[in-house]
């Protein structure tokens, strides 16, 4: 079966009838929405409801905006150590695998004899 394609003049018709079918997207409904905010035009991050969490070099920036904080808004350091960081996914620590081979040992030994 042969494929077929649009050549130019054909997609600029079809283009021209679904604008015609569609509208222009401000006339649209249920347009998408974040933070409940209808995305239409150009929305600042601030106007839809997102906090920057860090400051372009290449894009302009939102000088209101503070860079990392915290769910209060406090400003905090970033962690620039591992020691810095909470250990919440309770990952194995230097301690953890030292008496678990420990206890490992112990066990083995005691079955031996």
């Amino acid at each position: 079966m042969a494929k077929s394609y649009l050549d130019k003049t054909g997609l600029q018709r079809f283009w021209e009838r679904i604008k015609l079918k569609l509208g222009n997207y401000v006339n649209l409904s249920n347009k998408p929405r974040i933070n409940n905010v209808e995305l239409n035009g150009n929305k600042t991050l601030n106007e839809i409801g997102v906090q920057q969490t860090q400051i372009s070099t290449d894009e302009p920036t939102d000088e209101s905006v503070q860079v990392w904080i915290n769910p209060e808004g406090e400003p905090i350091g970033i962690p620039t150590k591992t020691s810095d960081l909470v250990n919440d996914s309770g990952f194995a620590t230097e301690a953890f695998v030292n008496n678990s081979i420990s206890n490992a040992i112990t066990s083995a030994l005691k079955e031996a004899y």
